[in-house]
């Protein structure tokens, strides 16, 4: 993958500098043009009130000295900067690197600017080990490795960006082994992405911060009561196709901003009472589609509302209880239900005499027999199914 520098736009002076020959403006460069502008007598641009020419001294020392290091000293990773709105920032791309010893001794280079925004390593075959110390005194907010060779991130190996990381995004590799114990130290780590890995069994997870987990694609086996104890902040949780056969109720109990939980593509044959139960506000999803789900207990589900989504296509679901599913579209819940084996028997009367139930089922949902929920005829049920009971 490979990255050009671009020029420099300072839209508070409204000033477009001149690249250098390197593709780029140096901050050097940001700071004569910066100082070029017209100065009243007391320090301040012509226009320019107290606050501003504050906020435009803080920006100036920011700038100084964050700069790329130089090409030849990093090679073959590349460094781009780019402009925001209160500093300059700094990505750095190794995806060209063709062993650790070299990743480290590029990381051992003199660098003007060690806080860097982003790593980005792509479709590399070579790297196999993130080494302990591997990045030298180097920092990150943001790990992006996927599509590599990647087998294991050693204790110590992203210790230098404990309090700076936000993401951790390392999809398609084939990781084992990943330093969990540190996740504690992230405290700013919002997303953790390992999805499409090696990773078995279900990990020990604790962090204070960590919002988004996942663990897509990875033959965790199975899915402990205590595995979200630790992590109290987490809004989604993604476990598609890690071969988990069961959940226990209570697993996401205690997770107060929870609001999407995918459990798609699993070995789930039943949902037992209270195996998830939000307390959250906003927008709740579930995907428990492409398993071999047969029965769901009342109040599997508790905490949905209005507009929420429940997706269970592609299961072995043939009844839709009344008391099971009408608590949930009374609330305005929709169901996603295609490619069930529904029987659409008398036990769907309830949901056929009521429009506003029918609504809110997935217009593809299907009986086992080809035809569609929505064209069926209302009036068979209401001649040929006792009511007594709706």
């Amino acid at each position: 993958m490979a990255f050009i520098h671009t020029c420099f736009y300072i839209p508070l002076l409204l000033l477009v500098l001149n690249c250098t020959q390197d593709g780029y403006a140096s901050n050097a460069d940001i700071l004569r043009n910066i100082n070029a502008a017209v100065i009243t007598s007391d320090g301040r641009q012509n226009g320019e009130t107290n606050v501003e020419a504050s906020a435009r001294a803080n920006r100036q020392d920011m700038v100084s000295g964050i700069s790329c290091p130089a090409a030849e000293a990093i090679f073959p990773c590349m460094c781009t900067s780019e402009p925001g709105e209160e500093r300059i920032n700094l990505d750095l791309d190794c995806s060209e690197v063709e062993n650790e010893d070299q990743l480290e001794q590029i990381m051992a280079s003199p660098f003007p600017s060690t806080n860097f925004r982003s790593l980005t390593i792509v479709e590399n075959a070579n790297l196999k080990v993130l080494r302990a110390g591997i990045l030298g005194n180097t920092t990150y907010e943001e790990f992006y490795i996927y599509w590599s060779a990647l087998e294991e991130v050693e204790a110590g190996a992203l210790s230098g960006s404990h309090s700076t990381a936000t993401q951790i995004v390392l999809p398609s590799n084939k990781i084992t082994m990943f330093p969990w114990e540190e996740l504690p130290l992230f405290t700013s780590l919002v997303t953790l992405e390992l999805s499409d890995n090696k990773i078995t069994p279900f990990p020990t997870l604790a962090s204070e911060s960590l919002q988004n987990l996942g663990l897509i694609f990875n033959p965790l086996e199975s899915l402990p009561l205590t595995a979200f104890r630790a992590t109290p902040s987490l809004l989604t949780i993604s476990l598609e196709k890690a071969r988990i056969s069961n959940v226990i109720p209570g697993t996401f109990d205690g997770l107060a901003q929870l609001l999407e939980v995918d459990l798609s593509g699993n070995q789930l044959n039943e949902l037992l009472t209270g195996t998830v139960q939000f307390t959250s506000t906003g927008r709740h999803y579930l995907f428990f589609q492409r398993n071999n789900i047969s029965r769901v207990a009342s109040s599997a589900f508790t905490g949905v509302s209005s507009g929420d989504g429940i997706f269970l296509a592609d299961n072995k679901l043939t009844v839709l209880e009344e008391v099971v599913w009408r608590p949930l579209l009374e609330d305005g819940v929709q169901l996603f239900l295609m490619d069930n084996p529904l029987i659409c028997g008398c036990d769907i009367a309830w949901i056929m005499l009521n429009a506003t139930f029918l609504s809110l089922i997935a217009e593809d949902t299907m009986c086992a027999d080809g035809h569609l929920l929505v064209d069926l005829d209302p009036t068979f049920y209401q001649d040929h199914c006792s009511t007594a009971l709706f």
